[in-house]
């Protein structure tokens, strides 16, 4: 997916984007916003979009995965965060006046809002564009909205009244895409082609209103007269798709950057290609002519951005330091400073005459692929995919505390049972452990050979396991860092682990995540169950049945069953006698694989959150099923049980939690505001505050005490 992002940077701006800094501390913006039932937002979304400045330089605003961001630039503090789409922003635009905003939503959205941005009123949604909104644009005069989409269309829109003026379809050709395919049983290569819409990735009006251009990953570049709506002249020659393009000042020229990792340069009244600018290895995303129009910019996939003469396309200079592709860059309005944004999560500024780099600055973070309560209920910790972990106040919301060691996405944490300790994994193939109140680096525990997946305290707290795609179990002592053994056995990625309520016996799942490349080397299934000894580092016994990689194992509260649920191939739940390993009861295939096992407090029940969108129940001793909970539309992707047993909250791919009443099993509430699919739900101790956690990149705290929006009175 290609996406491109604007920039338009002062030097007041290295203050503003660091959005989790001091410029918040005297306002409570964890309340700004905040959908029914829920009493504190935690985190700012991801940065999803684009950023630009309004007309008049006295605001900022900052596309994300939860709505838009404004920010007043003399002072470096949040001004409001609008929301109402019900996807991440992809692009956000401030009309010429600055008296209106446009917002382009994400697949699931596929809306146009328009803000007024004085009253930061919701004024009207534009409907029509089938998937993700990629660009929107402004004409001069401030009266047409231009808007392009990942379904193909170029739409112009009366930006007063909404009405769809026109829709033109030209870059909607369905292309090509092959994908390879091996059979496993015949080792024959087999091509599938599959066709997929030519996503419209920019669109811009000519300095005088009187055409609009758009890009498309069809290769082409159309011109369009806004008036009549008649397409004028498509300009070809690229051989991969067209990522942005930018008229000159004097509407004479456009440039265009594409995935062919060229930049183009062509007349617009006569369509000719003057000029082919080459040196890039990586598409080129962005593009975008210094205010004199003597320079031009271009960012890269290949992490770098490029300066050229505009005249003669002499390749000037290359500006070099960022770690992931550039997705933008963009000049600043007096052509000093160049501004550049990557995928590495960072904003670059550099000199624009010397490239000198003068600072990098951080974006927003990424989504949560954890969050889980201290013991005593005040700090919540949370694992991201912007390679961060992050501690938080629950009762206040405020960020405490940030650990960014990582340079990968961060997995999992977990704190010790007494609060003192955190451990973390991640790609990087180590566990880490940090002081939880000062967050110091206590030390790294290494020997895993490839990603570590899972980390779990022992009930006493005085040792930690580790499961890798490695195959293997490490058992640590959490007090010196030691491996204490190393277990071994599993023929395939361990994927779960449980430590039995005695802290004395250690369950461990193999997963199926490298099943397919395991049957391309030749390697032997696995999905079964393992009983280790604790102490001694000994396999107890081997527990088989399942027919695919296992997901998930959990003990009962008295340690003697275990409950394990597997992939799509199996979709079964069974239950095991833990001392004599026997099967108990096997559970009916489900039409999608089992994400989550959660035991009832008394052990006597076990709900399942599962791909098919439902949560089922059923009875451990009889292996009865006792009901089926529905009401998500996609995956269940989490369970858990309040520490009163009174309440089971679930989250899902279709990104609500859902509350259900743990003895008459109605649904008491949904709990929406989340843009992105719910990793993680997690019960404060004393039960009275749900947090939620997303891949939006926020974490949501939610008022479960009696007279909240979220109970209802109950």
């Amino acid at each position: 997916m290609n996406r491109t992002h604007f920039f338009k940077f002062s030097p007041i701006l290295i203050s503003i984007l660091l959005l989790q800094g001091s410029c918040s501390q005297d306002q409570d913006i964890t309340q700004w916003s905040l959908p029914e039932g829920a009493k504190a937002r935690i985190g700012k979304g991801t940065w999803s979009g684009n950023i630009t400045y309004s007309p008049d330089g006295n605001q900022l605003a900052v596309a994300s995965s939860i709505g838009i961001w404004l920010y007043h630039l003399s002072t470096g503090s949040e001004i409001a965060l609008l929301t109402g789409h019900t996807d991440e922003v992809e692009f956000v635009e401030f009309s010429p006046d600055g008296s209106a905003l446009a917002s382009g939503g994400g697949y699931e959205d596929a809306t146009i809002r328009i803000w007024d941005t004085n009253t930061r009123e919701h004024l009207r949604t534009l409907k029509g564009h089938r998937s993700r909104v990629t660009s929107v644009s402004f004409s001069p005069d401030g009266n047409t909205l231009a808007s392009g989409g990942s379904d193909g269309t170029v739409r112009l829109w009366d930006a007063h009244a909404g009405d769809d003026k026109f829709t033109r379809s030209w870059h909607s050709n369905w292309i090509p895409m092959e994908f390879r395919n091996l059979n496993f049983n015949t080792r024959e290569d087999k091509f599938t082609r599959v066709w997929r819409s030519a996503s419209v990735n920019s669109i811009q009006f000519s300095p005088d209103g009187t055409t609009v251009a758009s890009a498309s990953v069809d290769e082409t570049i159309r011109i369009w007269d806004v008036h009549s709506g008649e397409h004028l002249q498509a300009f070809e020659g690229h051989t991969g798709g067209v990522n942005y393009i930018m008229f000159s000042r004097n509407g004479s020229w456009l440039v265009s950057g594409s995935s062919d990792e060229t930049i183009r340069i062509w007349d617009v009244r006569t369509g000719e290609h003057l000029q082919t600018l080459e040196g890039h290895t990586g598409g080129v995303n962005s593009v975008a002519f210094s205010p004199d129009g003597t320079t031009l910019a271009s960012a890269s996939y290949d992490n770098t951005i490029r300066l050229w003469d505009a005249r003669t396309g002499k390749h000037l200079q290359s500006l070099e330091g960022h770690t992931g592709g550039v997705n933008s860059a963009t000049f600043s309005p007096d052509g000093t400073t160049l501004a550049s944004a990557s995928y590495d999560n960072t904003i670059r500024l550099w000199d624009a005459r010397t490239g000198k780099h003068l600072q990098s600055l951080e974006g927003h973070t990424g989504g949560v692929n954890s969050a889980t309560f201290s013991p005593d209920g005040t700090t919540l910790a949370s694992a991201s995919y912007d390679n961060t972990i992050r501690l938080w106040d629950t009762r206040s919301g405020e960020r405490l505390q940030t650990i960014a060691a990582y340079t990968a996405s961060v997995n999992s944490v977990a704190f010790s049972p007494d609060g003192t300790t955190l451990a973390s994994v991640s790609y990087d193939n180590t566990i880490r452990l940090w002081d939880a109140r000062t967050v110091e680096h206590l030390q790294t525990l290494s020997g895993h050979t490839s990603m570590v997946t899972f980390v779990t305290f022992s009930p006493d707290g005085t040792k930690l396991a580790s499961a890798s795609y490695d195959e293997r179990i490490r058992l640590w002592d959490a007090r010196t860092g030691e491996c204490v053994h190393t277990l071994q056995g599993h023929k395939r990625s361990v994927d779960c682990l449980a430590f039995s309520p005695d802290g004395l016996t250690l369950a461990s799942g193999c997963g199926s995540v490298t099943g397919l490349f395991g049957k391309l080397l030749d390697k032997d299934e696995d999905n079964t169950i393992r009983l280790w000894n604790v102490r001694s580092g000994r396999s107890l016994r081997t527990l088989e049945g399942h027919t695919n990689g296992v997901n998930s194992v959990a003990f009962s509260p008295d340690g003697r069953t275990l409950a394990s649920g597997a992939g799509y191939e199996d979709s079964t739940i069974r239950l095991w006698d833990v001392h004599t390993g026997k099967q108990l009861h096997i559970f009916e295939r489900y039409t999608g694989k089992v994400n989550s096992l959660t035991f009832a407090l008394d052990g006597g029940m076990l709900a399942i959150g599962s791909g098919d969108n439902a949560i089922r129940l059923l009875d451990v001793r009889t292996g009865g099923h006792l009901r089926t909970l529905e009401g998500h539309t996609s995956s269940v992707t989490c369970t858990t049980f309040s520490p009163d047993g009174n309440m089971l909250a679930s989250g899902s791919l279709d990104k609500t939690v859902r509350i259900w009443h743990a003895r008459t099993w109605a649904h008491l509430n949904t709990l929406k505001g989340h843009t992105k699919s719910v990793k993680s739900v997690n019960f404060s101790p004393d039960g009275r505050t749900l947090a939620s956690g997303s891949h939006d990149g926020t974490i949501l705290l939610w008022d479960l005490t009696s007279g909240g929006d979220v109970t209802g009175g109950w």
